[in-house]
């Protein structure tokens, strides 16, 4: 089975779990579809959507009381549905969007909150599953495979290609540095599901060598 055809085998199960009619889950599938296969897009593509729901799979999610994993659900096939690296909207104009193409279902009302969050804007998301959902986005940056996460970086670079190496060196050495920061003290994932001194101790490896590489771009381009 490919990557899209996974995605969309989770979709349509999430559709029949929020009783979304077959005309609407069509529609809704194919703006996903489109969207997430835009050739502008080198990371947050279907496979970004792929790796989330293995990793929330892996983590046992469905198993864990107290969570509406429909509404986790929903908020991880949406939360990038809108794109555009020169914009600073796609996280508001993606919640717009899932709330349209869910409306009436019994996750709308807070897809807005859910989407929101993952701005990572450092500000703890009130919800456990609004953390959750950070945490999945933020699971790469703890991966053990260096391949994967030096690969995640080349694409994330690629869609930013349109700004000169030096402007986007200087801005993601910034976000790379909090993020850094965040994972020494303890403090980059929320839930303690993810937030492990495992995971902790392979994010800042990541981030280290990330780091290093993006002061080895400033040198250069200095």
């Amino acid at each position: 089975m490919s990557v899209v055809e996974q995605v969309r085998a989770a979709f349509h199960l999430l559709a029949i779990n929020i009783e979304l009619d077959d005309a609407r889950y069509q529609a809704a599938w194919r703006y996903l579809e489109v969207s997430y296969m835009n050739p502008l897009r080198s990371y947050h593509t279907m496979h970004h959507i792929a790796d989330g729901l293995r990793t929330a799979h892996e983590a046992d999610l469905h198993n864990v009381s107290g969570i509406s994993m429909p509404l986790l659900s929903a908020s991880w096939f949406f939360h990038d549905v809108i794109y555009d690296a020169r914009s600073k909207q796609n996280e508001f104009e993606s919640a717009m969007v899932a709330q349209a193409m869910l409306s009436g279902t019994s996750v709308a009302p807070r897809l807005e909150e859910m989407i929101l969050a993952t701005r990572h804007d450092g500000i703890r998301p009130a919800t456990y599953e609004a953390q959750l959902l950070c945490d999945i986005d933020l699971a790469s940056l703890s991966t053990p495979d260096q391949h994967a996460f030096e690969l995640a970086s080349h694409q994330i670079r690629e869609e930013y290609s349109f700004v000169p190496n030096l402007a986007y060196a200087t801005v993601r050495l910034n976000i790379m540095g909090q993020f850094l920061l965040r994972a020494e003290a303890g403090r980059l994932y929320y839930t303690p599901i993810f937030n492990t001194s495992m995971r902790n101790g392979l994010a800042i490896a990541n981030l280290l060598t990330e780091i290093a590489r993006l002061n080895n771009v400033i040198r250069s381009a200095s």
